[in-house]
């Protein structure tokens, strides 16, 4: 019998999951007033920001992650990451301009 017929094969959330898993739950917290204003079910003691600093703590932690993760994809999600703060970056700069 082969070696690789032995062990068990690696799969993408084997390789992306410590940063994936993050990603997936900041998307989740930040989309959640939104599912549940559809469904008229938004709580009155829920601050608007709660859902989007969650987000921002669980983007941190996936890009965090993403950092330690040597995967195509996790470069990709950097390489974007770097992007999204350069145009960040210039919007603000552009908005103080005005």
């Amino acid at each position: 019998m082969n070696k690789q017929q032995i062990l068990p094969r690696e799969t993408y959330m084997d390789r992306n999951g410590p940063w994936l898993r993050p990603f997936i739950a900041a998307i989740l917290i930040l989309m959640g007033p939104a599912l549940l204003q559809v469904i008229n079910a938004t709580p009155a003691w829920l601050p608007a920001w709660a859902s989007t600093l969650g987000g921002a703590i669980g983007f941190g932690f996936a890009g965090f992650f993403a950092i330690k993760t040597d995967t195509i994809s996790a470069w990709v999600v950097r390489a974007l990451a770097n992007v999204l703060w350069v145009m960040l970056i210039v919007y603000l700069v552009v908005q103080l301009a005005r």
